[in-house]
């Protein structure tokens, strides 16, 4: 049988299996439910029914708006009768499609990755487990994630497909092949605590509920312990971050994740005003006039090789103006060496210790630096 034709199969069997488990038009009371706490994240929301979990993700484009609702119901049970509108996926899945690494993380501290049957980007993956099952053909690789090979991702034959949602783009392709599109907006929150805290998100597919409970738990009795070391710092440096791509310069904005990390650093972020979340794309010159003077400042990128300074000179000559650039106070992470985004979000308090490390480093004189050094 050729690969055309198992792929038309599995998509036939896809579109029959996903009509049978949509909910039905009636909405059920959302008070008649039990909504789940969150202690940080903002991104979604759980209420728990008699037989069944509505789990929200909300719009971070549009204040009170609605991204997707995706209904949970035990493959032990029924489904039951008059559902709310949304996605059904039975529980807990065994096959998934992983289309950026920032979620390997997550599923490796639950114990998952090996549900994983296929992946995009795979140059960015970290994982050994991930990496042995696409040498050995295991897991199928699916090109790029903004335009996945939707025959391969059907031949995978996934229970749902974990991807990072952005404004106003949607998955052509991929959002026909009839299996659940599980939006995770987890980088738009605005703190490290709320962005690990989806771990409970992913948890609630596998009914590992408890272990991520616990996980998340631990993790922010270790950041609050960094925090509050961090808040004996007698001086606050100015900071601003990242770098030129193409002509625009996408600076954190003031609700954002990495603000969230200066702040708790003891760090003066020049950009913490701009109350808005993600990133707000400026010009260098626009950078530059605000920036010129600050004490540090934060890049990540992803080379083969860690960047010296002549490097970053050479990358952009205006860069040598920045006072940061001139007295060596350029704070790195290269993203090729370091594993970053796959397990950095599980581990926000060794991100934090490392900024107080580098900020304050009387604070924290034994901390061994994970993610970010200065510069050579």
């Amino acid at each position: 049988m050729n690969r055309n034709l198992i792929a038309f199969i599995l998509l036939a069997v896809s579109l029959i299996g996903v009509s049978c488990n949509k909910g039905g038009s009636k909405r059920a009371g959302m008070k008649d439910g039990k909504k789940v706490e969150l202690q940080d994240a903002k991104g979604f929301t759980i209420t728990e029914f008699d037989g069944y979990k509505v789990v929200e993700v909300v719009n971070p484009w549009k204040d009170s708006v609605l991204l997707h609702r995706y209904i949970l119901v035990s493959r032990e049970a029924s489904i039951p009768d008059n559902l709310p509108e949304g996605d059904v996926v039975r529980v807990p899945v065994s096959k998934i499609s992983c289309l950026y690494s920032v979620f390997v993380g997550s599923l490796e501290l639950l114990g998952q990755v090996s549900t994983i049957t296929s992946v995009a980007e795979e140059r960015y993956i970290e994982n050994q487990m991930v990496k042995q099952g696409i040498a050995s053909g295991k897991i199928k690789l699916l090109g790029e994630a903004s335009a996945v090979n939707v025959e391969g991702l059907i031949d995978s034959n996934p229970d749902i497909v974990l991807v990072s949602p952005f404004k106003d783009m949607g998955y052509g392709k991929m959002d026909k092949a009839g299996i659940p599109i599980v939006e995770v907006a987890s980088y738009m929150e605005n703190s490290p605590l709320a962005r690990a805290e989806w771990i409970k998100f992913f948890a609630l597919f596998y009914g590992k509920e408890k272990q991520a409970d616990s996980i998340y738990s631990a993790l922010c009795d270790r950041y609050g312990k960094v925090r509050e070391i961090a808040k004996g710092a007698k001086v606050k440096p100015s900071i601003f971050a990242d770098k030129k791509f193409g002509q625009v310069w996408n600076m954190p904005s003031g609700n954002s994740y990495m603000s969230s990390f200066f702040r708790d650093a003891g760090a003066s972020y020049l950009w913490d005003d701009v109350k808005q979340s993600g990133v707000i794309p400026l010009s260098f010159e626009a950078v530059y006039q605000k920036a010129e003077n600050a004490d540090y400042w934060l890049v990540k990128y992803n080379k083969p090789q860690d960047m010296t300074y002549d490097d970053l000179g050479k990358e952009y000559d205006g860069y040598k103006m920045f006072k940061a650039y001139k007295t060596r106070k350029v704070i790195h992470c290269n993203t090729n060496r370091i594993s970053y985004y796959e397990k950095g979000v599980m581990e926000p308090d060794v991100i934090l210790a490392d900024l107080v490390k580098i900020l304050h480093p009387e604070l924290l004189p034994n901390h061994k630096q994970v993610y970010f050094q200065l510069m050579k």
